[in-house]
């Protein structure tokens, strides 16, 4: 019987003909992750700039004098001045991405014999690098105080307690309090917290209703506001909740109300979008995260924001070498943890 050959196995085939690739393009196969949300939605949408400085500082008013009281005629006043006012800041941080390259690589990879640009290459991956180093930052927080290279992500701002109420308070390894004001001392520098059981109407959805509710503040006399227009809330959750909360929301039945809308894939609580968080999916609480984009944002150093530098030569016994530096000074700021929640599984 013959035996059948295989294009690969006839060597006069394999000198003479080439696979079938298309040139300049590459698949994507960098990330782990279906979707990020630092980069291309936070950063990009809601990030504010500076001019100079050593980071963000922000002036907090924490209540008030109490002078108000109720008179008789020709009562005399008494006059009583309080310390009203304090301070939170972040400081700045800095993130680095790079690729290096010999400059008898651009000649080596050049001409018809060319597939892929490897220049173009090397700095997609690097790009890639950062947006995961960001994402990973921003889903998290440093491990304590005496760390000074970590962004402060999201759970820097954003703190566990299975009470329900405002008892998100100081983050863990930092006594001092999220930007250096402690929630022990001034308990108003705490976020809404709580846990739920079941993703159900009387469960999480009630308790979604009510964070909501307590996170809203309207003030009753003219006072500016230290906020970013008006609210804007984005609500972050798992793939476990999101399939769960889905279903509800194609139920349309008196199980949910109004509150929950699940519209052409589009998810809704009281107008607000619910978006999976893939970063989310490896917690095992399935948390609920009330995010308020007018408080809560990433600010930047003017001109270095994804900086990417001139090439230069690096060490003298490389004379060929080729650096490549792209660089992000940046860090994450709250100006009101009250207007921030989280809800986690218990």
């Amino acid at each position: 019987m013959a035996t059948e050959l295989t294009a690969d196995a006839i060597a006069d085939m394999v000198v003479a003909t080439r696979d079938k690739e298309k040139k300049f393009v590459w698949t994507d196969l960098i990330h782990d992750l279906q979707e990020f949300h630092a980069v291309p939605q936070i950063l990009k949408s809601h990030k504010v700039k500076f001019a100079g400085g050593r980071g963000w500082k922000e002036t907090v008013m924490t209540g008030h004098s109490g002078s108000a009281k109720n008179v008789g005629l020709f009562q005399e006043n008494t006059y009583d001045v309080q310390d009203v006012l304090t301070t939170v800041r972040a400081p700045i941080r800095f993130t680095n991405a790079n690729y290096s390259f010999d400059l008898r690589e651009e000649d080596l990879n050049s001409g018809d014999e060319q597939i892929v640009d490897i220049i173009k290459v090397r700095h997609s991956d690097a790009m890639a690098s950062m947006a995961e180093r960001i994402e990973t930052d921003f889903w998290g927080k440093p491990s304590d105080s005496d760390d000074v290279t970590t962004p402060w992500g999201i759970y820097m701002w954003l703190v566990r307690n299975a009470s329900e109420g405002f008892y998100g308070g100081n983050p863990a390894g930092f006594s001092d309090g999220a930007g250096g004001l402690s929630s022990v001392t001034q308990e108003k520098w705490r976020n809404w917290t709580g846990t739920y059981s079941a993703v159900s109407k009387t469960d999480l959805i009630r308790k979604m209703g009510t964070a909501y509710d307590h996170i809203h503040f309207k003030s009753p006399i003219d006072l500016p506001q230290n906020q970013r227009g008006a609210d804007n809330y984005s609500i972050y959750v798992n793939y476990t909740t999101k399939q769960l909360l889905e279903e509800m929301g194609e139920a349309r039945n008196e199980n949910h109300g109004s509150e929950l809308q699940n519209y052409a894939g589009k998810m809704t609580f009281r107008g607000n979008s619910i978006k999976w968080a893939p970063f989310l999916d490896s917690d095992t609480t399935n948390p609920v995260l009330f995010i308020n984009w007018a408080v809560f944002f990433p600010f930047f150093l003017r001109n270095w924001y994804m900086r990417l530098h001139k090439p230069t030569v690096g060490d003298p016994r490389q004379p060929n070498v080729i650096r490549c530096n792209i660089d992000l000074c940046y860090n994450f700021f709250c100006k009101n943890r009250r207007r921030l929640a989280i809800l986690y599984q218990v």
